[in-house]
């Protein structure tokens, strides 16, 4: 029994020491982003003109341009943006800046333990000035969303930055073309 116990010892201490490692590495990349399908468009929120390059149809609706099923209130001269992330084949997140307002709406729509975050920058001066990191709340809702208001003048252009992890060591993709 004595020689056994060694050798046993060593194996339980060896299998702590590696499960230790892996706690302290941090967790993987959810979302390799040449794995990411990114469905995105914009649409000009005075005349609900629709971007060339926009995965979405868009409408005028009223007091609203419809982006692909969302709708965003009229404000002459704003630019609003719409983003989807799949992964898998199945939509994970949901991105949308609404010029009316300035809002930044970030959504977690899979509840897989994993979420983008969006840094929104805006021009000033000539350069780019980034705000506080937006990220879904975290809850265990299948789907979470964090709205922000910000105030920004009439005209100012706005780009979105899109990490999978707060630390904002892990980019995903930068979204241009807003404005509010």
């Amino acid at each position: 029994m004595q020689k056994l116990r060694k050798p046993l010892m060593a194996l339980v201490m060896i299998m702590g020491l590696a499960a230790t490692s892996l706690a302290v590495s941090g967790t993987a990349q959810a979302y390799p982003n040449d794995d990411v399908d990114w469905k995105h468009g914009a649409i000009t929120t005075g005349k609900c003109g629709v971007s060339q390059y926009s995965h979405y149809t868009g409408y005028d609706n009223g007091d609203y341009c419809n982006l692909g099923g969302t709708n965003f209130t009229k404000d002459s001269g704003g630019i609003a943006y719409k983003i989807e992330a799949y992964y898998d084949g199945t939509k994970r997140a949901r991105i949308e800046f609404h010029p009316y307002g300035e809002h930044l709406k970030v959504c977690d729509l899979s509840n897989d333990g994993d979420s983008v975050h969006v840094a929104l920058q805006y021009m000033a001066g000539g350069a780019w000035w980034t705000k506080t990191l937006v990220s879904p709340p975290g809850t265990s809702n299948v789907v979470d969303c964090t709205d922000v208001n910000y105030s920004f003048d009439e005209g100012v252009d706005i780009r979105l930055k899109v990490y999978d992890n707060t630390s904002k060591s892990d980019y995903m993709a930068t979204f241009s073309g807003m404005r509010a």
